[in-house]
């Protein structure tokens, strides 16, 4: 049943490491030469910044905008009160996470990581059990996210399919191995409690062992009592 369970991640990460093996230094170079780059191909490096822990080396002031107009007691004043109120609410509003210019605060240290093999081989090397739910919380919106898909990130770059595709990959393995997770422990538990009672078996089975044993010697006592006897009633005799 585990088997069964990982089985379907397989196809996933083997795409996504194929995507990766396709990759060229040519391809990496393009991406990074890119000053302001679409949002697509910045979108799928921070999210592997993001799983990687690397940290945003740029603060880029979000929602940043003209002040909304001031709502007047004329006529018409309350389309201007309304059109004030939803700005207000717009600015109030969390900012997206995954929003053209947070994206960009990871670019300077994403154009680092593709200005060699390193990337690439980070990637390659990732520890996918060590994924943490908190960033697998951040990175979860991504699975819906328009611009996260392969095929929308492919018209991008190579670059920005590879990425894509890992990080998704990354998110599908930590799904099934929540699902694994309790089938090994408990898994772990039947195997603990079978050993511990194959342990058990083995102290019985010697302890019959050894009782047959003194069985059987006790039996030849007993066997040669009378023997015993005659010897010792000729030695009298004599």
């Amino acid at each position: 049943e585990i088997n069964a369970d990982l089985a379907k991640v397989f196809p996933a990460l083997e795409t996504a490491a194929e995507a990766m093996d396709n990759l060229t230094m040519a391809d990496l170079q393009e991406s990074r030469s890119m000053v302001r780059p679409p949002h697509g191909l910045a979108l799928a490096l921070a999210a592997v910044c993001t799983a990687l822990g690397v940290e945003r080396s740029l603060r880029v002031p979000l929602g940043d905008g003209p002040p909304a107009p001031a709502a007047t007691a004329e006529g018409g004043g309350g389309g201007d009160a309304r059109a004030a109120v939803a700005a207000t609410a717009a600015a109030l509003a969390e900012p997206d996470p995954w929003a053209f210019e947070a994206c960009m605060e990871f670019w300077p240290a994403a154009r680092k990581l593709l200005g060699g093999a390193g990337l690439v081989h980070q990637m390659r090397s990732f520890d996918r059990d060590s994924l943490t739910t908190a960033v697998v919380e951040q990175l979860r919106p991504l699975e819906t996210h328009p611009l996260f898909e392969p095929l929308v990130a492919r018209r991008i770059s190579l670059t920005a399919e590879a990425m894509v595709l890992w990080t998704r990959s990354l998110l599908a393995y930590y799904d099934v191995m929540q699902d694994v997770a309790p089938k090994k422990e408990r898994f772990r538990e039947l195997m603990s409690e079978l050993e511990a009672q194959e342990k058990h078996l083995a102290k019985s089975r010697q302890r019959l062992l050894r009782l047959r044993l003194e069985s059987e010697d006790s039996s030849k006592v007993t066997a040669m009592a009378p023997q015993a006897s005659q010897i010792s009633a000729a030695l009298r005799a004599a």
